[in-house]
């Protein structure tokens, strides 16, 4: 018999950022690996065991109406028609998956008195009606979800009673959860017995893991069999090094002068300023929405830019003073420099204190390019839209961020006087002409000022 099917997950540890290119230690893990059914007579051919079939699901229309489950093994038609001449043949047979899909369904075309209208020929008219592309499908079942980064070889033997081109194929959680589309191609089925692979590596999907392949049997809308051998799919799951994570968030239990990490906007201010600290808690208030979500704002600064595809971890505390559901995130070059949208997901605020712990993986959007409000995409600060319908004050305490020590960046900690002892405000650019020293806020010195937020010996002066 043919080997119907292998999933071989391979876990490769690396002594570098990846591993050897190789795969390791193969292990069986679908039920039914190989299909070793030899039937006693013809007549039992369609009797296959459904508990070895767990890996394959098919939802076809054998029986005139669409039924899914456990699909079907048949005998190969070439190797039946054979064994029909010759029952000695019989130990040779090649057993198959095989499912069926249907024609779309046709309306007869009536005139205003009910009768069928003719075609030229005298023949009845018909109009067809849609059918999905999933209207008939098969799927392949993985024992495990796939991860992201893995890098799969897919490949079957095909073939189909009738010539059937561009069946699509989606990557679901499990049979008919969907997840990603066009995830092995489009394949084409001929008469032929033919090898279809597929190579591909595993994205960061929105629905959830990929955990079972589908292939979209009614994208042709007519009646057709097509057969399914020797499924096999192979994992090859590159492991990086084991990381070591430091915290590098400067002054996170908000005991100190230092207050590079924390900004804050209250409306009608338009500027980002040093965040207010009244025994270890940040505060914001918030007025009731006039504008935008942003006309009120917070921002957890990050010692260092982060690349796109970067992870870091971060926790905080946060409460308010009233309930506030949806307080969304976006991720910023300096506080007030939008880059993406939903850079830590939403927030729902509560009276009482509540804890956020996640691993983030830096957006994509945020690799250095530029975006159509001109800025560079460095993503230096996480931003929290605080405006709602009412007026509340926001707290957050007990910060922490940690990357990987093999990440950190040298001289990515900006020098400079950022104490929290000089009281916040605007200062005329005039006044701070005479200034000695200059810092911008990502700490590095000046030879003169520039536009948006300068430090002047230790005091902030904004400049238009």
């Amino acid at each position: 018999m043919k080997k119907f099917f292998t999933l071989i997950a391979c876990a490769l540890v690396a002594g570098s950022a990846f591993a050897q290119n190789e795969y390791k230690d193969p292990v069986e893990l679908v039920k039914n690996g190989t299909i070793k059914y030899v039937p006693a007579i013809k007549t039992d051919l369609s009797n296959y065991p459904p508990a070895q079939l767990t890996s394959f699901v098919s939802k076809e229309w054998v029986t005139g109406e669409q039924v899914q489950g456990t699909p079907r093994v048949v005998v190969d038609p070439i190797d039946a028609a054979n064994w029909a001449n010759d029952e000695d043949g019989r130990n040779l047979l090649n057993y198959c998956i095989e499912v069926v899909s249907r024609d779309a369904p046709k309306d007869p075309v009536l005139d205003d008195d009910g009768n069928p209208v003719l075609d030229d020929d005298g023949n009845p008219t018909y109009t067809v009606q849609n059918i999905d592309a999933w209207d008939s499908r098969f799927f392949v079942v993985l024992p495990e979800p796939l991860h992201e980064g893995d890098i799969v070889t897919f490949s079957m033997d095909i073939k189909a009673e009738k010539d059937a081109s561009g069946i699509s194929t989606q990557g679901h959680s499990e049979p008919d959860a969907y997840v990603t589309w066009g995830i092995l191609g489009n394949i084409n089925f001929t008469t032929s017995w033919e090898t279809f692979t597929s190579e591909f590596t595993v994205g960061a999907y929105d629905n959830g893991e990929v955990g079972a392949f589908a292939f979209d049997l009614g994208a042709t809308k007519e009646a057709n069999k097509f057969y399914f051998d020797n499924i096999s799919v192979e994992v090859k799951r590159i492991v990086q090094e084991e990381k070591t994570w430091t915290n590098i968030m400067i002054n996170g239990d908000l005991t100190g002068n230092d207050m590079r990490c924390f900004y804050s906007k209250e409306y009608p201010n338009p500027d980002p300023y040093w965040s207010e600290v009244v025994d270890g808690v940040i505060a914001v208030n918030s007025a009731a929405k006039v504008s935008q979500d942003w006309d009120s704002q917070f921002w957890i600064r990050l010692p260092q830019v982060l690349p796109a595809g970067a992870k870091f971890n971060i926790s905080f505390d946060y409460k308010a003073s009233d309930a506030a559901s949806n307080v969304a995130t976006q991720c910023h070059e300096e506080p007030g420099n939008y880059i993406h949208y939903s850079c830590i997901g939403n927030f729902n605020f509560t009276t009482e204190w509540q804890t956020f712990e996640k691993t983030v993986t830096v957006p994509s959007q945020c690799d250095g390019s530029q975006n159509s409000g001109g800025y560079l995409n460095n993503f230096h600060s996480i931003a929290f839209n605080l405006t709602t319908s009412k007026d509340i004050v926001y707290y957050f305490k007990n910060f922490k961020l940690e990357i990987d020590v093999n990440d950190l960046a040298e001289n990515d900690f900006p020098e400079g006087d950022f104490s929290k002892d000089v009281v916040t405000g605007i200062t005329s650019a005039k006044a701070a002409k005479a200034a000695k020293t200059i810092y911008n806020v990502a700490g590095q010195q000046l030879k003169s000022l520039q536009k948006g937020l300068n430090i002047v010996n230790g005091e902030k002066v904004y400049v238009k």
